[in-house]
């Protein structure tokens, strides 16, 4: 009987050995477990307060457009300029370098029919070594005569649909005129690299020259309805810049490679000057 006892003790101290080492092993994985999120939440913490302070000391370019303008084509090859005439701001505390400036137009009624959303510009880039903080640069990109063609078919196109919607359902919505895009890429102190994109919408174009007559019918000197001539000079009406978004992101080289590669091949001693 004794030797029952005996080995029932024995035999319950291992089974209480047994739970207690089984308590612990549990607790210290609830502690591991538990230290371990611990870990992991103050560094995601760490690590969103450092993109919070690299976006804070991240460069910041304002993109404004000033005047898009043209005045009478050439006389001898028919050859016209549109220039748009721009500003770029750096509003940040910290320098911008190898800014790159270019610009398109979007097509908004047209494009179907010839085959193309986008129409660039027919200069090359607008290249900024680097812009210091709080300083601004004033830029003018051009489009020709392929580029301004469609744009005034477009805006032609645009100006019908409208007509025709005024008399069929006057309460939808207008159809937009072209879009003016203006894309400005410049990268960090790091490397990284940044977008500022501003798109206007084109209203249309006033003639210079006859809009400061007295008119009774405002389509008598706007471009289109009427159409321009070589002869004609012209200021474009676009939308008001409080409805023009600004978007200003960061972005990968690919993405500015492939934006900036309709230029490279014309315009290498720009894209040398950067690498």
């Amino acid at each position: 009987m004794i030797e029952f006892i005996k080995a029932l003790n024995t035999d319950f101290a291992a089974v209480i050995s047994c739970i207690i080492s089984l308590i612990t092993a549990v607790t210290t994985i609830v502690y591991v477990v538990f230290t371990y999120r611990q870990v992991k939440a103050t560094q995601d913490s760490v690590k969103l307060m450092q993109v919070e302070m690299k976006q804070e000391k991240q460069p910041c370019m304002i993109v404004s457009i000033n005047q898009v303008y043209s005045g009478c084509a050439s006389a001898t090859n028919g050859r016209r300029w549109m220039p748009v005439e721009f500003s770029i701001e750096n509003i940040s505390d910290t320098p911008a370098l190898s800014i790159f400036a270019i610009s398109h137009l979007e097509l908004q009624s047209l494009y179907v029919s010839v085959g193309q959303k986008n129409v660039n510009m027919f200069s090359g880039p607008l290249f900024i070594p680097y812009l210091k903080a709080g300083v601004s640069h004033n830029g003018s990109l051009h489009y020709e005569n392929e580029q301004i063609d469609l744009m005034f078919k477009d805006l032609l196109a645009s100006m019908q649909k409208n007509w025709k919607r005024l008399e069929t359902n006057p309460y939808q919505h207008s159809f937009r005129g072209t879009e003016l895009v203006i894309q400005v890429f410049y990268k960090n102190l790091n490397g990284q690299w940044f977008e500022s994109k501003l798109t206007r919408e084109i209203v249309w174009a006033f003639d210079e020259i006859t809009k400061t007559k007295t008119k009774h019918n405002l389509n008598e000197f706007t471009f289109p309805p009427r159409e321009i001539t070589p002869e004609d000079s012209f200021e474009l009406q676009m939308t008001s810049p409080y409805l023009s978004p600004l978007q200003v992101h960061m972005v990968n080289r690919e993405e500015v490679d492939k934006a900036l590669s309709p230029y490279k091949k014309e315009w290498p001693d720009i894209f040398r000057a950067e690498t």
